[in-house]
C-alpha cells in the first residue's frame, strides 16, 4: 500500500468535529434563553433561531454522508485495482475545510461564553445566529460543490 493510501486509512473521522456543532447548538439555546423581562422573542424569532439550529444538525448528517461516500469510493477503487490517487486530494480538501469550520465554530463558542448576559440585546443574539448560519451555509455549499466534482455521477441539479 502506498504512503498516501496508508494515510487515507489512518485519517481522523469528521465525527470528531461534531463536538463543536453540538456545543455551538447548546450555547445558542442558552443564548436565546434570556430573561423574558429583558428581551422579548416573538414566535417568529424563535422559529428562525430553531431553523438555524436544525441546519447544524443537517450539516452533521451531510458531513457524515460525504465522508462515507469518499470512503466507499476509496474501498471500491482499491478493491477493483483502480487508482485512488484522485480521491485522496479531494478527501484531504474536505477534511481541511471541516477542520477550519470546526475551528471557526470553537472560536464563536468562546465568543458566546464570554458574553455578558446582562448586556444582551435582540440585535446581538440575531448577529450571533447570522454568524452561525453563515459558517454552516458556507460549509454546506462547499461540500455540495465538492461532491459534484468528486462524484460527477451524482447530480445535484
Amino acid at each position: 500500500m502506498s504512503q498516501p493510501t496508508l494515510r487515507f486509512y489512518t485519517f481522523r473521522s469528521s465525527a470528531e468535529t461534531f463536538v463543536s456543532i453540538e456545543e455551538l447548538k447548546s450555547q445558542l439555546i442558552r443564548l436565546r434563553a434570556v430573561d423574558p423581562g429583558t428581551i422579548t422573542l416573538s414566535s417568529d424569532h424563535i422559529e428562525y433561531f430553531q431553523a438555524i439550529e436544525r441546519h447544524l444538525d443537517h450539516l452533521k448528517a451531510l458531513l457524515s454522508s460525504i465522508e462515507d461516500l469518499f470512503l466507499e469510493k476509496f474501498r471500491i477503487n482499491l478493491f477493483n485495482g483502480n487508482s485512488v490517487e484522485e480521491i485522496i486530494p479531494q478527501f484531504r480538501l474536505f477534511r481541511l475545510k471541516n477542520l477550519r469550520d470546526h475551528r471557526d465554530r470553537r472560536r464563536l463558542i468562546r465568543t458566546i461564553v464570554a458574553m455578558d448576559r446582562t448586556q444582551l440585546t435582540m440585535s446581538v443574539i440575531y448577529d450571533i445566529y447570522q454568524r452561525v448560519y453563515a459558517i454552516s451555509h458556507n460549509s454546506t455549499n462547499f461540500c455540495l460543490e465538492l461532491v459534484e466534482r468528486a462524484f460527477p455521477q451524482i447530480s445535484m441539479q
